[in-house]
């Protein structure tokens, strides 16, 4: 199990963003064994679904699918759990402006320390 969790992490970075494009209709698929069964590329092709990843530690990533598409996915014997995809943005990147702002800002008064803006940050100096 704790194997199949490495390699699930390896996952997020290894698939392609492209292929994480389409959060909402994409979804993670963990087996119950290892390897991925060899019925289960025709079954999802039939839920209207295609595989995107598969590994054979036993998980997949399958797009295109229904809802109701994916409660047929876990709904198998051979499923332990699936997971649809979710996105999210990291902060954006700060302007290399704000940043000097900061460093000017810092330069408070250099015969009193407690007056700079990171003051309390600053424990062993």
């Amino acid at each position: 199990m704790i194997r199949r969790v490495i390699v699930l992490a390896v996952l997020c970075a290894a698939v392609p963003s492209a292929a994480w494009a389409q959060s909402g209709s994409q979804y993670l698929v963990l087996f119950k064994s290892t390897g991925v069964p060899a019925t289960f590329n025709a079954d999802v092709g039939a839920l209207g679904g295609s595989i995107v990843f598969s590994h054979p530690v036993g998980i997949a990533v399958v797009r295109d699918l229904s809802a109701r598409a994916a409660e047929k996915v876990a709904a198998r014997r051979d499923v332990a759990h699936v997971e649809q995809d979710t996105s999210f943005q990291l902060d954006p990147i700060v302007a290399a402006d704000a940043i000097e702002d900061v460093r000017r800002a810092d330069l408070a008064s250099p015969t009193d320390p407690t007056t700079a803006t990171r003051y309390s940050r600053q424990w062993n100096m």
